[in-house]
């Protein structure tokens, strides 16, 4: 197995650099591309990260700075004191930044786009709020004959290596809602025999032959609900999806998006309307339905008294960019295309983006 994997970060070096300590650590990992994409962090949290990459003296670790300008990657001029390779290992570590916060979809896509001419089998999307066991590795090339197309994993609590933080997800068509499966269970519980409606997004592991399929992650969704409509597309690609209780990774859920707070206004909003923008491209019988799950939940943070956001997601919702449905998308997939056909109208409708 070739292995790359693309971590990406917005304002979060510090667990970034924890991430990227637990990739280092990887048992027998002989040969990867690791590239961090920073998504328009602040100056601070950037050089926090450069700091890091300063430090590495290891000669198995190759270290590259690169910053994309008008969608173009630039070499740094002073990446080369700072570059050190080991052919034997031939391991790499890369930072890629952002000229601005692209959002989930696109920033892993920006990373899955600098990588793609490189030399590697399967390429592991992580969030870089995880950390992988030693192991980790060790048990995905065990594996390797059970991986199929795509695999998805069990994740743990980050502070609590015992209690379950999902078992992959279950999602409601209906209103559009997801649960993670078996969260707060003890890891030590019998694993009942399931198949998850989706894999969570924070740790995804791709073929090269997927990727070239899917064409990679939906962009105007920004925050929340990607794995859902990677879902409906794996589906409709007919691609195999694993679900793997092994190895273990520890997440430390919600530092991504607010660390440290609860939900903010904004990423309440992407987290209703994305509902929406899924059914509608997807599913629109149920959009409806979809929409009265979403006023019942704006109802449910008044009764909470939280007034700031209800105001922000309706003042939100009323600006023009409120839901881009694909309609070419909508139509192909009602009318059971060919898996090549389904393929190639996401790929133009990305392209248009």
């Amino acid at each position: 197995m070739k292995l790359a994997i693309v971590i990406l970060n917005y304002n979060n070096s510090r667990d970034t650099i924890e991430c990227m300590e637990s990739v280092r650590r990887l048992h027998k990992l002989n040969r990867a591309e690791v590239l961090v994409v920073d998504n328009g962090s602040d100056k601070a949290d950037v050089a926090e990260l450069n700091g890091w990459f300063l430090q590495q003296k290891e000669p198995a670790i190759s270290q590259m700075h690169r910053v994309l300008q008008n969608e173009t990657a630039v070499a740094l001029e002073s990446e080369n004191s700072n570059r050190a390779v080991n052919h034997e290992l031939q391991i790499s570590f890369e930072l890629l930044e952002l000229p601005r916060n692209l959002g989930y979809g696109a920033g892993n896509n920006r990373g899955i786009d600098h990588l793609w001419c490189r030399d590697w089998t399967h390429l592991w999307v992580l969030n870089n709020d995880l950390v992988l066991s030693p192991e980790s590795y060790v048990e995905l090339v065990d594996r390797s004959a059970e991986l199929g197309d795509i695999a998805g994993f069990r994740l743990t609590f980050y502070d609590d290596e015992y209690g379950l933080q999902a078992d992959g997800g279950e999602y409601n068509a209906w209103l559009g809602t997801t649960r993670h499966c078996r969260e707060f269970e003890a890891v030590t519980c019998p694993e009942p025999e399931h198949q998850p409606d989706y894999e969570i997004g924070a740790s995804l592991l791709f073929s090269r032959r997927a990727l070239e399929r899917l064409g990679g992650f939906v962009e105007d969704h920004f925050l929340f609900y990607e794995e859902i409509d990677l879902a409906y597309r794996i589906q409709a690609l007919n691609l195999e999806v694993s679900h793997l209780t092994k190895p273990d990774i520890y997440h430390k859920e919600g530092a991504t998006v607010n660390p440290g707070s609860e939900k903010s206004p904004i990423a309440d909003y992407f987290g209703m309307i994305n509902r929406v923008r899924v059914s509608w491209r997807y599913d629109r019988l149920r959009v409806p339905t979809v929409f009265m799950g979403v006023l019942l939940a704006l109802a449910k943070r008044l009764v909470r008294r939280r007034f700031d956001l209800v105001v922000s997601v309706l003042s939100l919702s009323f600006s023009r960019k409120l839901i881009t449905p694909l309609r070419k998308s909508h139509a192909i997939l009602s009318g059971k295309p060919s898996r090549e056909a389904l393929s190639q109208a996401y790929l133009e409708l990305k392209s248009k983006k």
